[in-house]
Formats: C-alpha cells, structure tokens, sequence
C-alpha cells in the first residue's frame, strides 16, 4: 500500500529526492555521513553528502528519524540547488503575512519563502481559511509527492530536468 498520510523519514524524504534530480546533481565523491541511516538508502545518502545537502552533510541527526516539513523544504532547497536550479535568494520577510504561522527566526523559514515565491509551496489549508507553513510538523507521502510533482512542473526546475 502506498499509505499518502504515514509521516516520512529524513532518508525517504532524501532518497525521493534523489531519485527525481538525481541525474542533475553535481558533487565530488561521496562524503562520509556521520548519521544513521538504514542499508537500502546508502547510495542515495551518498549522493545527497556529495552534493551538499546540509541536512546530511552536517548532520548529528538520525536520518531515519521522522521528516518535518521544514526539514524536507530545505532539502528540497538544497536539491534544487545542487542540479543546477535557479532558486531565489529571499528572506522570510518577503512573504510577511501569506502564511500565518511563518516566524522568521525559524531555521527553515527562508526555504519556505523561496519556495512558496516560485509557486511550489501554497502552505496547509486550515479550517479558519489561513494558510499556514506547518514548518514544525512531521510530513507525509502525500505531502512529498505533491511538493516534487510541484517542482517538476516549476518553469525554472524543468528547464534543467529536460536536459
């Protein structure tokens, strides 16, 4: 089963991105990761060190711990960067106001403005009609497939997933 609504690991929320831009990403030879991850995952780890992510790359963290969304935006961030991506250099301020919840001390909070300025974050849709970054919150399968299907589809990110 597919089961959209299970919460994501560190690992699957980075190994989905590989799998997608993968054939992009730029980076020397694997580094080696200082965090625990399971067996299946070791090349995509591999390659997520060698690019650069830097939650990997400077991780302490248990990657097979559960993703937040905040987490899988600046790896999404990070990802887009290293194949090559055109991301804009923002700051949270920039969306003062267009997701309620957002503060701009978080750690994540410009990759949630980088990403919702080229139209791949919208925010969670809440029962008061706000929308709301959620960085904090663990993500989900669905949530995944829907922020990737949204890059793809991104004018910036598929000029470079043509090539």
């Amino acid at each position: 089963l597919v089961q959209p609504a299970r919460e994501v690991y560190l690992v699957e929320a980075g190994a989905t991105l590989v799998r997608a831009f993968g054939e992009q990403l730029e980076g020397s030879a694997p580094a080696l990761v200082e965090a625990s991850y399971p067996e299946w995952a070791a090349d995509e780890v591999a390659v997520l060190a060698a690019a650069g992510v830097d939650v990997v790359q400077n991780s302490q963290e248990n990657l097979a711990d559960e993703a937040t969304r905040g987490e899988f935006f600046h790896m999404a961030v990070e990802i887009m960067e290293a194949a090559g991506v055109e991301v804009p250099d923002v700051s949270c301020e920039s969306i003062a106001g267009t997701l309620s919840d957002l503060v701009c001390s978080h750690p994540y909070a410009d990759d949630v403005a980088a990403l919702y300025q080229m139209g791949i974050v919208q925010g969670a849709l809440t029962p008061d009609g706000d929308r709301e970054a959620q960085l904090d919150e663990t993500t989900t399968r669905a949530e995944i497939a829907t922020i990737i299907n949204e890059m793809l589809q991104n004018d910036a990110v598929e000029l470079v997933t043509a090539e």
